[in-house]
């Protein structure tokens, strides 16, 4: 083989081996890019995914703050409501005759009393509570063998009474009887105002 003919094969082998260098390393790059371009896709597609899920929290967690702000505002205007009813209970009670407020002393004091017992009037309502007052409840309680005498007005309350018998007290105020109306009486009210068995209180 001539010289010049052994020169041409060894071009022709270094540019046929140049060659698939190049078309290896094209479809190298290529392979890569193409991967790259995969894991960004994946990554962009996992980002917008955990934004959704981050956004989906984020509309839960309000959801359940507005429910529970909406929830303590209705229990507030409800229990606000509650306190109203007896508030207007109270009221009516100031707004009663002479007649009719001794009537309803009378009615306290026989249901409250239960043995040999004294009665010790609220410093407003000892002109009501008077001797005659406490004969005729001890007419009325003679069946149930109770017997009460008059004391002298109770120190602390303004209306009701005290009953006492030794170091035992019974505050019969008009605001003690009340609130332990409201104890056995609140969830009724609130039963009758908004319906259900839902508690008033918070």
């Amino acid at each position: 083989m001539a010289f010049e003919d052994i020169i041409a094969k060894i071009r022709e082998d270094a540019t046929a081996q140049a060659e698939t260098v190049l078309a290896e390393a094209r479809d190298d790059v290529e392979g890569r890019v193409s991967e790259a371009r995969g894991q960004a896709e994946q990554m962009k597609a996992e980002r917008l995914r955990q934004a959704e899920r981050e956004a989906e929290s984020d509309r839960q967690r309000t959801l359940a703050l507005a429910r529970l702000a909406a929830r303590d505002m209705v229990l507030a205007c409800k229990q606000a409501t509650v306190e109203r009813v007896f508030d207007l209970v109270a009221e009516e009670i100031d707004g009663l005759d002479e007649a009719s407020y001794s009537a309803l002393l009378e009615k306290l004091l026989v249901a409250r009393a239960s043995d040999e017992q004294e009665v010790l009037p609220g410093r407003a309502d000892a002109r009501v509570l008077d001797e005659g007052f406490v004969r005729r409840a001890n007419e009325r309680l003679q069946d149930r063998g109770v017997s009460l005498t008059l004391a002298g007005p109770a120190e602390g309350i303004e209306r009701g009474f005290l009953l006492r018998r030794g170091r035992i007290i019974l505050n019969s105020s008009i605001g003690t009887i009340i609130a332990e109306a409201r104890e056995r009486l609140e969830n009724d009210v609130h039963r009758k105002l908004f319906g259900g068995g839902e508690e008033a209180g918070p």
